[in-house]
């Protein structure tokens, strides 16, 4: 059973990196220039209480309402190991995916009891 286990966790990592890694030579885009290129804030990773106790801002400053540190916090980290290169962002990204669907395979297999829901939830959500 446990081996059957990792099988499907192993099955969801090549889901993911197929549907995935063709984003990794990819640039940025879209909001990603003022989210991440254009941020100050996320760009020193000493500004950790800024980031946790500020809403989100536009690129000229205009509060937006939304709270999301974690967001922010992941993007300073991503910042500090990669710099400008979005490829590294984007495996963080797809690394974060890949954790994710785990916890859904495990968690329906706790809720059904069945590993085949669980790697069917699972793997739907990893594509």
């Amino acid at each position: 059973m446990r081996s059957c286990r990792y099988l499907f966790i192993i099955i969801i990592f090549f889901l993911v990196a197929l549907s995935y890694s063709n984003s990794i030579r990819n640039g940025f885009v879209w909001d990603d220039n003022t989210i991440i290129l254009r941020n100050e804030t996320i760009k020193d990773i000493s500004n950790v209480k800024s980031i946790i106790l500020a809403e989100d801002t536009t690129e000229d400053m205009e509060h937006t309402g939304f709270y999301r540190p974690l967001v922010y916090l992941s993007y300073a980290v991503d910042y500090y190991l990669w710099g400008e290169s979005p490829a590294g962002f984007r495996i963080i990204n797809i690394m974060f995916h890949f954790l994710t669907a785990v916890v859904i395979f495990y968690l329906t297999a706790l809720l059904f009891n069945s590993d085949v829901v669980a790697f069917t939830a699972a793997a739907l959500f990893a594509v």
